[in-house]
């Protein structure tokens, strides 16, 4: 006999505080052990976007800021690029991404003005209208709980979680 389970049920845990405060503690404590220098949030500001439009948006983001940081063949070279994961948040109503960012290898010998300029112009291109808000992060388990917060809802497992290198073989 065959029993069918799932991992989250199509409504999400909204019920349970304890399943969804225990999925989000599990991410949290993966997550605080990542080596990231940078935690952004990057707003859509209210309009209608589609996950896949979400991702490709991250995907691009990440792109342009690996080939000004890379140059030419900047998606030829791998652990140099930049590292990101990003959780999306009120995919329904304010979609905004909250990312853990380890900036390409050449990026990170710069002052934070220097990185945080190409991430902002970057977004700015990419979404007009939209907010970039980033910081060095200095509370690492503060900033994985916050960004970890919702990620036991519906949908939020499936689709709302990105990681940069799934991207790597689109170029």
């Amino acid at each position: 006999m065959i029993i069918k389970s799932k991992f989250i049920p199509p409504m999400g845990w909204k019920n349970s505080w304890k399943k969804r405060k225990e999925i989000s503690a599990a991410y949290a404590a993966w997550l605080a052990d990542i080596d990231v220098d940078w935690w952004v949030t990057l707003n859509f500001n209210h309009r209608p976007i589609t996950l896949p439009g979400v991702r490709w948006k991250f995907r691009a983001w990440l792109a342009r800021i690996d080939r000004e940081f890379l140059g030419h063949d900047w998606c030829k070279r791998g652990d140099a690029r930049a590292f990101a994961i990003a959780v999306v948040e009120h995919f329904q109503t304010n979609t905004h991404l909250h990312v853990l960012l380890r900036m390409p290898a050449p990026a990170r010998a710069l002052r934070r003005p220097y990185q945080s300029e190409p991430m902002q112009r970057h977004w700015r291109k990419l979404m007009p209208g939209g907010q970039w808000d980033g910081d060095l992060i200095y509370a690492r388990e503060g900033v994985v709980r916050y960004m970890c917060k919702e990620l036991a809802f519906s949908e939020h497992l499936e689709g709302g979680i990105m990681i940069s290198t799934e991207f790597h073989n689109d170029y």
